[in-house]
């Protein structure tokens, strides 16, 4: 609910999106070849074919909880304006890209992508951690990787605003489940009519 993160985010998907997955990542040194995580986009795992769309169907805001300070660190690796390509890279070994980048930034910094970018992670060479907080968007017509609409309690809804309820997926009308028998008919064209495509 991090009012400038979530700008951004509304900016690429729209304030109809959902959180798709929290994740954390841990590396620690070495690994060689294993070590990177090799460049992909965050569309890939969704079954979308090429030509992609222009306009982004996932994001990513990825916290870096240590400094990223060199690409030693095992930082992220970006390929500036791939996202604009359209297409899943052909390259995927770092090492031999000529044009990824690392991401330098101090901790506690998002960094937020459209879902197209081609990216992935160095290998860490320096003792210690490189840790971050990944948080993965989708557009609402999309199945999120995790249920938080079957997970979040109404103690959660009734704290927050009416935000928080679409980020969880409440609003979406697909999935529905014994755990969300609410999702039927009138209730949920209702809700869904005034900010379905926002």
């Amino acid at each position: 609910m991090e009012e400038p993160a979530l700008t951004l985010i509304t900016y690429l998907l729209g304030k109809s999106c959902v959180l798709s997955s929290v994740a954390s990542h841990f590396k620690g040194p070495g690994g060689g070849n294993r070590g990177q995580l090799a460049l992909h986009s965050d569309i890939q795992g969704n079954g979308v074919p090429v030509p992609l769309p222009g306009y982004a169907q996932v994001a990513n805001c990825n916290y870096a909880l240590t400094d990223y300070t060199e690409a030693d660190d095992g930082v992220l690796a970006m390929v500036p304006g791939s996202h604009k390509l359209c297409r899943y890279p052909d390259e995927w070994d770092l090492r031999k890209s000529k044009q990824a980048i690392p991401v330098l930034a101090p901790k506690g910094s998002a960094i937020i992508f459209h879902g197209n970018t081609f990216h992935g992670s160095y290998e860490r060479m320096k003792p210690g951690f490189r840790i971050n907080l990944s948080y993965y968007f989708c557009r609402h017509y999309m199945d999120p990787t995790e249920g938080f609409r079957d997970t979040v309690s109404e103690e959660m809804l009734e704290r927050n605003n009416e935000r928080f309820a679409t980020l969880m997926g409440t609003t979406r009308p697909r999935g529905w489940s014994e755990a969300n028998q609410d999702l039927s008919g009138v209730a949920i064209r209702s809700r869904l009519a005034k900010n379905q495509y926002l």
